[in-house]
């Protein structure tokens, strides 16, 4: 590197994907190194260039100095002059490497840059040096010949102008004329980045924000508590305004110089919650998604870092923004799924704003008309500040009918829709009015339902829906491993009707055109948005009553505002309940809520037709009446007597290998070393498992699971540490070649 001395022992983190290596190395470095610099490193015995990360500096006579008679490599090069990173975000991946046992590079990668191949784009900019009226006098002091002078000067009355633009508008290179106007003092030449905006084609009517009286009141009482530390839970029926107060929140934030980062679930499928922004933030905002192109995530992030931007709108990973006096976090429908990661470091994001919020001194609001079950227990025990949001902004929630499909079923209908649902989709599209049409497709696994009594098999033990397994005819609980052979024949009526519920909505939308007459229908699910911009497109050909029968999965079920919709119908409601999922009453009352939502948000008020197998379970009613509390109530319950969170966390470990032998066996071996080495701390971890994961081959790879459920503080941190021992320091004995280990803290995808 350069001739600085290096006399500065510095605790470096090194890019490894090797679990043993996640350790601190000490290097020396020169005197200006700063914490969350990127530098390139000797490592091993072949002093191999890696790179790593700078994550602390001990003061030269802390305990954290290892001694000045050890010999240190000396480090080989500074990446970038300045941190990559902030203390605070160090401070916050430290957590993360803790919480969700993953390697601190890991956590660390996720505050990097976007894109950091990609190249920025530059343009160059003609900015005026003087007044307005200096301009203006200097144009007219030229002589007639100097026609370009002129032209620069004249395009320079309107503020700076865009070289490329108005060459390319007089059909004239100005090199000579520029230089000219630099030599006098009138206007010099600034590189300006070019920025590569995501799709804004999707538009809306801007309308002004007036607060209702409970929306006011909502809003003062977040206003006056954010200086409490405390996250706050906005919790509002669908259509009651929760996006007008997080618009307030922010522009209050703005107005005391500070940023903000609201986080939308899939957020390139959201394309209104965007537009509704910009309308009143303009461009002080960036966009961060997976469906950028490279280039436009180089862009946002460069816009972020030079405070272009003071307002993030973006998915999950948008949390890591590196916004500089960061003001207020805002995560949109916080209970979404969405909001793990699937990958590692596998976080909640809800866990990891709640703690960049404390490091950065911002406040945290979260809003959902269906919170999760522990979001809204801690909301009831005072570790959250709650507000409510009751009624409708200038209408009514819609009417909610249950239809049972159990007779469409029996008669040996081919259609996946009743003929009372078709007669309400015929009789609305009469009326020049829109249909909405959702269905649950939830999953992989394959269940069973009777189709005389209902009946769906469960785990006597566990309460969650047994998976049938072709091979081997048996029923089987992928949680605790109980396991009954299966003969077709339902269990409590005794009739030979068990039948497998599924649909898909290619044959939706060909029902609905062979059987309402003037159907006009769009279809949005993956198949039809894997285009960029395609999914704008279709939303727009809806909004513009060029279609009035919307057909879609997931990408439906939120964030849509259509004044003309005033029937939603949901699908196989049910299916959710079958899967082996503690959970499973929690997501069906959020799904059909959501989707529940998108009807009469006009004028009219909106119905909704949910189709079941099940019309007489509980939750309907729950869904029906529209009672989120009810369902809170039996929820906490059956939590509380089975132990799952927010009374106990559960950890899950997947083994994954080409092999099935490999997968099981290490599975088995992993359980065996965490019973011996918790044994040895006088500690008890009782597994659910191993079994096969429910979809057991993923990317020709076999996956095994085990599950624990552990209670107490103590005994989760000793399970965290028994886990990443062994695959760390005891991963060559435990863990057979060619096999994977994932450890997932408290999981919501169990598949």
């Amino acid at each position: 590197m350069s001739d600085k001395s290096m006399n500065t022992e510095v605790e470096i983190i090194i890019k490894h994907k090797s679990r043993y290596l996640d350790r601190v190395f000490n290097y020396l470095a020169p005197s200006d190194i700063k914490e969350g610099q990127r530098v390139e490193v000797p490592f091993g015995k072949g002093n191999r260039i890696h790179e790593g990360l700078v994550i602390n500096i001990p003061e030269p006579n802390s305990d954290e100095r290892t001694g000045e008679n050890r010999e240190l490599k000396e480090i080989s090069s500074v990446k970038e002059s300045a941190p990559l990173i902030s203390p605070e975000a160090l401070r916050v991946a430290m957590w993360m490497k803790n919480q969700y046992m993953c390697s601190m590079f890991e956590a660390v990668s996720l505050f990097f840059p976007k894109a950091e191949k990609t190249a920025l784009r530059y343009r160059r900019v003609l900015v005026p040096a003087v007044s307005r009226e200096e301009i203006e006098a200097y144009r007219d002091s030229q002589r007639k010949n100097a026609k370009n002078r002129i032209t620069l000067a004249q395009e320079l009355m309107d503020g700076p102008a865009d070289l490329m633009e108005i060459q390319e508008k007089h059909r004239v290179i100005f090199g000579q004329a520029v230089k000219q106007l630099e030599e006098d003092g009138i206007a010099y030449v600034e590189k300006r980045l070019e920025i590569r905006k995501p799709d804004e084609s999707y538009t809306i009517r801007t309308k002004d924000i007036v607060l209702t009286q409970e929306q006011e009141s909502a809003y003062a009482g977040i206003t006056q508590t954010l200086g409490n530390g405390k996250p706050k839970l906005l919790f509002g029926i669908t259509g009651s305004g929760k996006t007008e107060i997080y618009i307030r929140l922010i522009a209050d934030a703005l107005e005391n110089d500070r940023s903000a980062i609201l986080l939308v679930p899939e957020i390139s499928l959201t394309p209104q919650t965007i537009a509704r922004f910009r309308n009143v933030f303009a461009d002080t905002i960036a966009i961060m998604h997976s469906h950028l192109s490279e280039g436009e995530k180089k862009d946002q992030w460069a816009m972020i870092e030079s405070g272009q931007a003071q307002i993030v709108i973006g998915a999950r990973s948008a949390v890591f923004s590196p916004l500089s006096n960061l003001g207020i976090i805002i995560i949109d429908e916080c209970h979404d799924d969405a909001y793990k990661s699937e990958q590692s470091p596998k976080y909640d994001t809800v866990e990891v704003a709640e703690k960049i919020a404390e490091q950065m001194g911002a406040s945290l609001i979260l809003g959902s008309a269906t919170p999760t079950i522990e979001q809204f227990y801690r909301a009831k025990c005072g570790e959250f500040d709650l507000f409510r949001l009751t009624g409708r902004v200038n209408a009514f929630l819609p009417e909610i009918e249950i239809t049972d499909t159990l007779d469409e079923l029996r008669s040996g209908s081919d259609s996946l829709i009743n003929q009372h649902i078709k007669q309400r989709i015929q009789e609305e599209t009469d009326k020049g009015r829109q249909v909405i049409i959702f269905l649950n497709k939830r999953g992989f696994a394959t269940s069973l339902t009777c189709t005389e009594c209902a009946h769906t098999p469960k785990c006597p033990d566990c309460d969650i829906t047994l998976n049938y397994h072709k091979s081997g005819k048996k029923l089987m609980c992928h949680y605790c491993g109980y396991t009954r052979p299966y003969d077709g024949i339902c269990s409590e009526c005794s009739a030979n009707s068990m039948r497998e519920i599924g649909a898909g909505t290619q044959k939706i939308e060909e029902d609905i055109r062979q059987s309402i007459r003037g159907a006009k229908t769009v279809r949005l699910d993956r198949d039809t948005t894997t285009r960029k911009g395609e999914y704008e497109r279709l939303l727009m050909q809806f909004k513009d009553q060029h279609a009035n029968i919307l057909i879609g999965t997931q990408m439906i079920s939120k964030g849509l505002d259509f004044e003309d919709v005033t029937l939603v119908v949901v699908l196989n409601a049910d299916q959710g309940l079958r899967f082996p999922d503690y959970r499973s009453y929690e997501k069906t009352f959020s799904m059909v809520s959501q989707v529940a939502g998108r009807a009469g948000r006009g004028e009219n008020r909106g119905s909704v037709i949910v189709q079941t197998i099940e019309k007489d379970n509980e939750i309907f009613e729950y869904i029906k009446n529209n009672d989120y509390e009810g369902l809170y109530e039996t929820e906490i319950r059956a939590r509380r007597d089975f132990g799952y969170p927010p009374f106990g966390t559960i950890v899950r470990i997947v083994t994954g290998s080409t092999s099935i032998e490999r997968a099981a066996n290490t599975a088995e071996k992993v359980k065996d070393a965490i019973n011996f080495y918790s044994g040895k701390k006088g500690a008890e971890f009782t597994p659910l498992g191993p079994t096969p994961c429910i979809i057991q081959r993923i990317e020709k790879k076999y996956r095994w699971q085990l599950f624990y459920k552990i209670h107490g503080d103590r005994e989760i941190s000793l399970l965290k540490n028994i886990i990443n021992f062994i695959l760390s320091e005891k991963r060559s004995i435990i863990i057979d070649e060619d096999t994977s280990v994932s450890v997932d803290v408290n999981p919501k995808n169990m598949m």
